[in-house]
């Protein structure tokens, strides 16, 4: 290979890279513009992961029967179904959430849709494990920020009212000085762009090796 496609094969591969991150980014924006309660949070992601995973294993059992041009338009009619199942059983059991979610909950689909096509970068075909890492990523950035947007923002966390639990923990010092801009779809982005900056920093830390204190070096015979 010349060295020109060697170049151009490397940039391939950062690129490839980094599409994993970016397509969650994307994937967090309608989610971001919910009210920031963990809840949510956990009904969203919990739509996705599902969504993600049985997409994969029907895809993967039809995948002799669907032409390549088609697998696009297959997926998201699977995904549409999913998801819209979904959100018939959260407005069945969970109708207070589903009231508050209103729109984004369907909106899920284009989520399902942005975080499936990394297997384009990839340039493989992902087993139903790689989606599941995929989809525990997503609950695991969206459930994040949004623990951080409540607990500063608001003062609380909005869990399950189970039992005699009404279902919110309220924290005494946070509740009675929240900032109430990081509650605000704004302040979404802002929490989200911390926590990437955290995690590059942490990333792109440089590892300490251990430096070899022997000197000893053997006589010339």
């Amino acid at each position: 290979m010349s060295r020109e496609g060697r170049e151009i094969k490397a940039v391939a591969e950062r690129v490839s890279e980094s599409v994993p991150t970016v397509a969650l980014v994307l994937a967090l924006a309608p989610a971001l513009a919910v009210s920031p309660l963990v809840a949510n949070a956990v009904v969203l992601s919990l739509t996705v992961t599902i969504t993600l995973v049985g997409c994969r294993l029907i895809i993967d059992a039809a995948d002799r029967w669907i032409p390549d041009h088609l697998s696009t338009m297959v997926y998201l009619t699977v995904a549409t179904v999913l998801v819209t199942l979904l959100d018939m059983l959260t407005r069945a059991y969970l109708p207070q959430i589903a009231a508050t979610l209103g729109i984004v909950h369907p909106m899920m689909i284009v989520s399902c849709l942005i975080l499936s096509r990394r297997r384009v970068a990839s340039r493989r075909k992902p087993t139903p494990t790689d989606t599941l890492r995929t989809g525990l990523h997503f609950v695991a950035w969206l459930i994040g920020v949004t623990v951080v947007r409540e607990l500063v923002g608001v003062g609380t966390l909005t869990l399950f009212p189970f039992g005699g639990f009404g279902g919110v923990l309220v924290v005494p010092v946070l509740s009675e000085h929240p900032l109430r801009m990081v509650a605000l779809a704004p302040g979404g982005f802002l929490v989200l762009g911390y926590l990437l900056a955290l995690r590059n920093a942490r990333a792109s830390r440089p590892s300490h090796t251990p430096v070899s204190t022997d000197t000893t070096q053997e006589a010339p015979q």
